[in-house]
């Protein structure tokens, strides 16, 4: 059997082809599982807080407040928290009168370069002039253990999300408080009826007989003036 030989122009387009074909093949095998991948992912519903994030607008600012910070700790170590949490001296903390408890907060010294960030966990100072309450490891870092007080700035950093809701529940609930004594009060006290009056008592036979008997009647003026006349002028 007797074989024609390839030219060199028929094996190179031969060649192309097979080279172009698997390219096409490679490049339509990436497109598809680009696709593939792409569609679901873009299906996936986004998390509830990313949700919140992309619809709620960002919450308002706070603005800085300005006052005197001292600290406390020498004798709360161990002691609850108006959050409920343990009080640690060694923890970055503070009390506040009014921030939500949960606050993040940078504090900064006044006149100098030293700032911490405490999470706000109490109520306080209840001293006059006195605007945080920081723990002892808070008042390390503004280096006013010594002294006791300083000025301070106070920038709110974060707050819980329901901060709010939480503050206006307490109100609510503060509110609502009297009312509800007085009606506990009023539903825990047993109903009864109003006493009976007491009997009357039965008259003695003293008072019967004062009572029984005959008043004698006066005489007429006339009569006694008569009856005088008589008596002394015979």
């Amino acid at each position: 059997m007797q074989t024609t030989p390839e030219t060199p122009a028929l094996s190179i387009l031969s060649r192309w082809r097979a080279y172009r074909g698997a390219v096409g093949a490679v490049a339509a095998a990436v497109l598809v599982v680009a696709i593939g991948v792409s569609v679901p992912l873009q299906m996936i519903p986004p998390k509830k807080e990313e949700a919140v994030a992309m619809i709620a607008p960002p919450p308002p600012k706070r603005p800085p407040e300005y006052g005197i910070a001292s600290w406390y700790g020498d004798h709360e170590a161990g002691q609850v928290t108006a959050s409920g949490a343990v009080f640690h001296p060694d923890a970055l903390t503070a009390a506040h009168r009014w921030l939500p408890l949960g606050s993040k907060v940078k504090v900064t010294r006044l006149g100098t370069k030293r700032s911490t960030i405490v999470t706000i966990n109490d109520r306080g100072p209840y001293v006059g002039g006195r605007l945080i309450d920081l723990s002892p490891a808070a008042a390390r870092q503004l280096a006013m253990v010594d002294k006791g007080l300083a000025r301070v700035r106070i920038d709110v950093l974060a707050v819980p999300h329901n901060a709010d809701q939480q503050m206006e529940a307490k109100r609510t609930k503060r509110r609502a408080k009297p009312k509800t004594e007085e009606v506990a009060n009023e539903s825990a006290a047993p109903s009864q009826p109003p006493p009976a009056p007491a009997p009357i008592p039965a008259p003695t036979p003293s008072e019967a007989a004062q009572q029984t008997k005959p008043v004698a009647a006066k005489p007429a003026p006339a009569a006694a003036e008569a009856a005088d006349s008589n008596t002394h002028f015979p």
